[in-house]
């Protein structure tokens, strides 16, 4: 049996995936919760803020955009996965987002963070 998300749930996730795509950070909050949490390899937070900096400081990375691989909804759930093109080369990402309220209430990253941070320590080193 399929059970089809609401277009609405796919419609909103879509819209803050292609927003912060298209590098309007700002335009993200949005989208957010105040009191959003994300986990990440490398930063996590509590608050839309701190994943407005997060997210902008990883925007600043990214060179030639997102491609979205899959995209999997639920009710008050999405899953995306794509790859983002960045400084470092492709980075593939699992992206979970829970939403409570009409707005995105958590977020969970799954990436593999090497290549970044060997980027960072190469910059550093220069």
């Amino acid at each position: 049996m399929i059970v089809e998300a609401p277009p609405d749930t796919r419609q909103f996730v879509l819209g803050y995936f292609d927003t912060w795509s298209k590098g309007d950070v700002g335009a993200v909050r949005a989208y957010l919760a105040d009191d959003v949490t994300f986990v990440g390899p490398i930063k996590r937070g509590d608050t839309a803020e701190e994943y407005l900096d997060a997210l902008g400081s990883f925007r600043k990375l990214i060179t030639d955009g997102n491609n979205l691989i899959s995209a999997l909804y639920g009710t008050d759930e999405a899953t995306l996965i794509y790859v983002s093109q960045t400084v470092a080369g492709p980075i593939r990402i699992a992206e979970h987002l829970r939403l409570a309220n009409g707005k995105i209430s958590s977020i969970m990253l799954i990436l593999d963070p090497t290549p970044l941070l060997a980027f960072r320590a190469a910059q550093e080193a220069k």
